[in-house]
C-alpha cells in the first residue's frame, strides 16, 4: 500500500528544485507577472456586456494557467531534466476541469454557504444560534472533503478522467492518508508564509517546492511515483 510521509514529500520537492533552480525561479516569475497583468485588466465592477465578456475571458485564462501549473508540476516530478515551460499548455481537459472544480466546490463549501445564507435571514434567536453552532461541523466537513478531493483535478489533467470518475479516484487514493495530507498542507502553508516574510523572494523557492511536494504525494498515492 502506497503511503506518504510529510518530510519525504517536502524533501523530494527541495531536492528536485535544486536540480534546476534558475529554471523554476524563472517559471514562477513568468507566471506571477502574467497573472498580475491579467489582474490589471480585470474590471472592478461588471457594468456592461463588454465587462462581463472580459471577466469571462480572464477567468478562462486563469483556469488554463491553473491547469498548466498542475501539468508542469507533474512533468517536473517525472522528468525534471526535460520539463519546459511549454509543458504548461494542457487545455485539452478544460471543461472536465471546470466541472470538477464546480462539483468539488459545492461538495466542500456547500454546507457553509447554505448555513451562512440562512444566518443572513431575520429569524428567531434560537435558529440563529443553532445555525452558528452548525458552522463548526460545516467547517470541519469542508476541510475533510477538501482533503478527500484534493487530487480530483490532478486525475483530470494527468489521465483525462471525467469529473465524477476523478472525484471518486481522489476519494479512493486519499482514504487512510488524509491526516498526513492535512499535515502536509499546513507545512506547505507555513513554508510559503516564511517565503513571503523573506521579502517575497523566498516564494521563488517555496512555490515550486510546494508544487513538487504535492505532485509527489499524488504520484505516490496514485501508484505512479518514480
Amino acid at each position: 500500500m502506497n503511503t506518504i510521509h510529510v518530510g519525504e514529500m517536502i524533501r523530494f520537492g527541495w531536492e528536485t528544485y535544486k536540480k534546476r533552480p534558475l529554471f523554476f525561479i524563472g517559471t514562477v516569475v513568468l507566471v506571477v507577472l502574467f497573472s498580475g497583468l491579467l489582474s490589471a485588466f480585470m474590471p472592478e465592477e461588471v457594468r456592461s456586456p463588454s465587462h462581463l465578456f472580459l471577466a469571462a475571458i480572464l477567468l478562462i485564462v486563469n483556469i488554463v494557467i491553473e491547469m498548466g501549473l498542475v501539468a508542469f508540476a507533474l512533468k517536473a516530478h517525472d522528468s525534471v531534466e526535460h520539463v519546459q515551460i511549454k509543458d504548461m499548455w494542457r487545455p485539452q481537459s478544460f471543461w472536465k476541469y471546470v466541472a470538477a472544480k464546480i462539483l468539488t466546490g459545492i461538495i466542500t463549501a456547500g454546507p457553509i454557504v447554505v448555513i451562512g445564507g440562512l444566518l443572513g435571514l431575520n429569524g428567531p434567536l434560537w435558529l440563529g444560534t443553532t445555525l452558528f453552532i452548525l458552522l463548526i461541523p460545516a467547517a470541519i466537513w469542508a476541510v475533510m472533503a477538501g482533503l478527500a478531493l484534493i487530487f480530483a483535478t490532478y486525475f483530470i489533467v494527468d489521465r483525462d478522467l471525467g469529473p465524477i470518475v476523478a472525484i471518486k479516484e481522489s476519494v479512493r487514493v486519499t482514504k487512510g492518508h488524509r491526516w498526513q495530507l492535512f499535515i502536509l498542507a499546513i507545512a506547505l502553508i507555513l513554508i510559503n508564509i516564511l517565503g513571503a516574510i523573506a521579502l517575497l523572494v523566498g516564494l521563488l523557492v517555496s512555490i515550486p517546492v510546494s508544487l513538487l511536494a504535492i505532485a509527489h504525494a499524488y504520484r505516490k498515492l496514485s501508484g505512479k511515483a518514480a
